[in-house]
């Protein structure tokens, strides 16, 4: 399967994820901390089980990436604290914010791997830019940030130079073990800096729960398989990211649908699209 075959499937996966995640964290009892820790614990082991059934698991020396890992465990810890943290907006916001990703995926990549920075990915930033402001646009044409979409802004740079440090691991790294650590090494140093953070994920294994819980794992798991198998396929960083964005429509999408978010839905349907048009310029 080629990377841009496995981008596609990415897109599909990811354009549900964050609906499935709304739902879990609206509720006032919902822990974004607890939530973090249980998710990425979940995701870390149904990988390594998916890993050690059907893939390589092998490691090479890991002391020449200490650095890189050190770098993996904050980036990837910190982003998903403040991902869930977001998503206390609407699934729909959450999703257009986030879509800025790829600037700093582009920014790292041009700094970092020497990939190249093309005149006309200064258009696509504008338009991500553009699109942000349209999106945050309330009553009266006043531009106002929420706390939410703050936080989301934070995890898209987070994740955004992430992207590139994967990419440098993945060059000597297997996709799954590289997968396990990425997700199970931040679980365990923020579960040890949160001791009680198992009383508060109980919520989320409830009946009421438990089964929205899985099919978010499941598709989040297979949406970071594309994401990664892609990642190491392919020859470009920054054009996978981008191209992974064009989910931002699929999941406004969707939530208009699903979730019922129709406040400023001229505005998201907007701003979704200028997102989407400028992360593919962003390629």
């Amino acid at each position: 399967m080629n990377w841009l075959t496995l981008t596609l499937l990415c897109v599909f996966f990811v354009s549900i994820a964050p609906l499935l995640q709304r739902i879990l964290l609206r509720g006032s009892e919902s822990d974004e901390r607890a939530f973090a820790i249980l998710f990425q614990f979940a995701n870390g082991l149904l990988i390594a089980l998916v890993g050690f059934l059907f893939f390589d698991m092998t490691l090479p020396d890991l002391s020449p990436y200490l650095p890189n890992l050190i770098i993996l465990a904050l980036l990837y810890g910190l982003g998903n604290l403040f991902v869930f943290a977001a998503l206390r907006v609407e699934a729909s916001i959450f999703t257009i914010v986030f879509a800025c990703k790829p600037i700093f995926t582009l920014l790292s990549s041009t700094l970092i791997l020497k990939e190249g920075l093309e005149p006309f990915q200064l258009t696509g930033l504008v338009l991500i830019i553009f699109a942000i402001t349209i999106a945050s646009i309330n009553h009266g044409f006043k531009i106002r940030f929420s706390r939410g979409e703050l936080f989301a802004l934070i995890a898209a740079v987070l994740f955004g130079f992430e992207v590139t440090n994967d990419r440098i691991l993945l060059k000597s790294l297997n996709v799954f073990p590289f997968m396990t650590i990425a997700y199970l090494i931040p679980a365990i140093i923020i579960a040890l800096s949160y001791p009680s953070w198992y009383k508060k994920a109980s919520v989320f294994l409830s009946k009421k729960n438990i089964f929205v819980f899985l099919v978010l794992i499941v598709t989040h798991v297979l949406a970071s398989i594309t994401f990664f198998l892609a990642l190491q396929t392919g020859y470009n960083s920054s054009q996978i990211s981008a191209i992974s964005q064009v989910s931002t429509v699929v999941t406004v999408l969707l939530a208009i649908v699903f979730l019922k978010e129709n406040d400023r839905l001229v505005k998201k349907i907007i701003a979704a699209v200028f997102s989407a048009i400028g992360v593919i310029l962003l390629k």
